[in-house]
């Protein structure tokens, strides 16, 4: 990792505690992999690619703020993550950075190209990938928001991610409050269809037990799509903690706690959308 920085740094006075400072240092930064630029700071990032960074460091007094912060990871013709922004307060002590304000942009030629971010699952290559988000708040807790995400050809399956996640912090259950409506269109359901093309069943209805682990309700009706019957299909699955549910099927899961799904598959052989609303470990906190 290579580290450029230049510019001035001025004490103001030696009798503070910290002592107080006037700077203004410009720093850039390359590295050909993310992941092992990451590595050095103590902490794990998947191998998006190269890192190229800059930002200007200024201070009046104990504290350092950053201002003019562009930061770039990946490659063109894969996945590419841009974030611009500031950060209002870098402390000199052990407080955490606070002040964060960042905008990402995300591209990609394919959606293939996110599977380097699911652990070794193969994501589907939908098409191209455009996407942004803001990052708010400080090192300890962080807001996504105004998350918009899109993904497909206009002339096959285009899906569409919108939403914010209020929380996302360190730890073993690091998301709050994620509230993500989700949405899917086709020009012909042969896109939502197995691959021999069959995707009709005149009614169906599927409905498990309430439980605290998991609640599944799907209704609606299916026609022989391929003749030109509409597709209206309700669905609704409730799982009360994920990391449970996998000890039921012995399988490890992730503790994100508790997940819930619903939404509309509307449509017919000429136009198939699903829309829904997707949130996971929504919960309140208590009032103090």
């Amino acid at each position: 990792m290579l580290i450029n920085a230049d510019g001035h740094i001025q004490f103001l006075d030696f009798n503070s505690d910290p002592v107080s400072l006037g700077s203004q240092i410009n720093i850039r930064a390359e590295s050909s992999s993310v992941a092992k630029a990451s590595k050095l700071l103590g902490f794990d990032v998947p191998d998006l690619g190269p890192l190229k960074a800059s930002m200007v460091i200024n201070s009046e007094g104990g504290d350092f703020s950053g201002r003019d912060i562009n930061i770039r990871i990946g490659r063109q013709r894969a996945l590419l993550l841009d974030l611009v922004g500031s950060i209002g307060k870098i402390p000199l002590t052990n407080d955490p950075v606070s002040g964060i304000d960042l905008k990402a942009l995300v591209k990609a030629q394919s959606t293939q190209a996110l599977s380097v971010l699911a652990k070794g699952s193969k994501i589907p290559d939908m098409g191209p990938l455009s996407g942004r988000f803001n990052i708010n708040g400080n090192s300890s807790a962080v807001s996504i928001g105004e998350i918009v995400f899109d993904a497909g050809y206009q002339n096959k399956l285009t899906a569409s991610v919108r939403g914010n996640i209020r929380q996302l912090a360190l730890g073993n259950n690091p998301f709050k409050g994620v509230n993500i409506t989700l949405s899917a269109a086709a020009p012909s359901t042969s896109a939502l269809s197995d691959a021999d093309g069959s995707f009709g069943v005149e009614a169906l209805t599927l409905e498990t037990e309430q439980s605290n682990i998991m609640a599944v309700k799907i209704t609606g009706g299916v026609g022989d799509i391929m003749h030109g019957n509409e597709i209206n299909v309700d669905a609704f699955i409730s799982i009360g903690d994920l990391e449970r549910l996998g000890q039921v099927f012995d399988k490890e899961l992730p503790a994100f706690g508790a997940i819930e799904l619903q939404g509309k598959l509307t449509g017919s052989n000429e136009r198939a959308s699903f829309d829904g609303l997707f949130k996971f470990n929504e919960t309140e906190e208590p009032a103090s």
